[in-house]
């Protein structure tokens, strides 16, 4: 995955009221799913689309949030948790590129 800004913000930010597209997963329902992210757990999104919520795994899912794919293992903590280690992710690339 590249570390453009847009990926940081994403991976820092909430997801809870963003756009998301399932954009690869295991399961063969799950792609093309679209909607709004209304629930997240360290394991699980729960999206809200036309059909009503769906509960769909962050493990074995590729998502779009604003045009930034990220894949679900990267999204694998409890939000809080996974706020805090990206924080010193984003600090540590920063350093990298100088800024």
């Amino acid at each position: 995955m590249s570390t453009k800004l847009s990926d940081i913000q994403v991976l820092l930010g909430e997801l809870m009221g963003r756009r998301v597209w399932v954009v690869r997963s295991t399961s063969r329902e799950l792609i093309g799913l679209h909607g709004t992210v209304v629930n997240e757990t360290m394991n699980m999104l729960v999206i809200d689309c036309d059909g009503g919520e769906k509960t769909v795994p962050k493990k074995g899912n590729r998502f779009e949030f604003d045009g930034t794919i990220v894949d679900g293992e990267e999204l694998m903590f409890r939000p809080e948790d996974r706020i805090k280690k990206n924080w010193k992710r984003m600090d540590s690339i920063m350093k990298r590129k100088g800024r």
